[in-house]
């Protein structure tokens, strides 16, 4: 099945509740949620001695569509895991039948996603048409919240996830299907466009930046960062940027000594490490500072030390 899609659930990620049994070598107990379809996660996790750690892996298994979990965890103890919800619109719609049957509603004919665009779905809907259908009628509607608090929830600890669904509501807002495609479309136009990035600075291939084909230059992210402060949100996109010792952030535990000073965006995939933001330097003058690293071949600490290394140089 599919990794994504408009209609999805928790972030897009599988919560699971694991316990371990009451002596050793027994299976360990397993609960999820979002609960979407019958079985979607198997467990095979045990129970190991109790000074051991929890070490759980999960596999994917496209032709059952199922989550199998293997690993350990310590006698008596219970730990909460999340990994990616894997195939999320089917499940999103196991979730929304069951929400709807446990509510007492009965849905004519089950449920069933359709990939294929333009399939007569009944009510004059057809698939993959974002627009009303003809004779369909509303019965609930969720309020997003506002975008500013959107970016926080995705700047700030760096979610993945809403950022890819981000791309694709521009896509929905501002093109025609919604498609993340069409998204990324427009991130390139208003980046070459309004913020006069050089095209030649720019390759995006998703929403996140987890593609290894995605390509920036510092240059770029410099133009960005000074077209946000000098524009009527500045204050609003620099508050939803992690800050050093900024419980949930990125920065948490990043650059300490200079909190209320640094304001800056992470990006981390193997073999790549970036800080880009806003630097309150010692004489009270703030600088843009845009700070990339890739296949350095050090461990991935090693870098982040030297990147903050060269801010609290530049704070001087």
């Amino acid at each position: 099945g599919s990794s994504g899609g408009a209609f999805a659930l928790e972030q897009g990620e599988l919560h699971v509740v694991v316990t371990g049994g009451a002596t050793e070598a027994t299976p360990a107990e397993s609960e999820w949620h979002p609960k979407g379809t019958d079985g979607y996660v198997s467990s095979h996790i045990v129970t190991a001695g109790a000074d051991s750690s929890t070490s759980v892996q999960a596999l994917y298994r496209s032709e059952s569509r199922h989550i199998e979990l293997t690993g350990r965890i310590a006698l008596g103890t219970t730990d909460t895991l999340s990994f990616a919800l894997r195939d999320p619109v089917r499940e999103a719609t196991a979730a929304l039948a069951r929400a709807l049957h446990t509510a007492g509603i009965a849905v004519d004919g089950g449920w069933s996603v359709s990939w294929k665009a333009g399939e007569l779905l009944g009510g004059g809907c057809r698939s993959g048409a974002i627009a009303e259908c003809a004779r369909g009628e509303r019965l609930a509607a969720l309020t997003s919240p506002p975008l500013s608090e959107i970016i926080q929830g995705i700047l700030e600890p760096s979610q993945n996830w809403m950022t890819e669904q981000l791309v694709r509501t521009l896509g929905a807002e501002l093109g025609e299907e919604g498609s993340w495609s069409e998204g990324v479309d427009v991130v390139e136009g208003f980046l070459t466009g309004a913020v006069h990035v050089a095209p030649l600075d720019l390759r995006l291939r998703d929403g996140s930046g987890m593609s290894h084909q995605n390509l920036v230059t510092p240059r770029a992210l410099v133009a960005i960062l000074r077209h946000m402060a000098a524009g009527p949100h500045a204050s609003v996109y620099r508050h939803a940027l992690a800050e050093p010792g900024e419980e949930g952030s990125t920065l948490s535990r990043r650059l300490s000594g200079l909190e209320g000073r640094v304001y800056a965006k992470t990006g981390t995939i193997t073999n790549v490490n970036s800080l880009s933001g806003y630097l309150v330097r010692n004489d009270g003058r703030e600088v843009v500072f845009s700070i990339l690293s890739n296949g350095s071949g050090l461990p991935a600490s090693q870098v982040r030390e030297a990147i903050d290394d060269v801010v609290r140089v530049l704070a001087r």
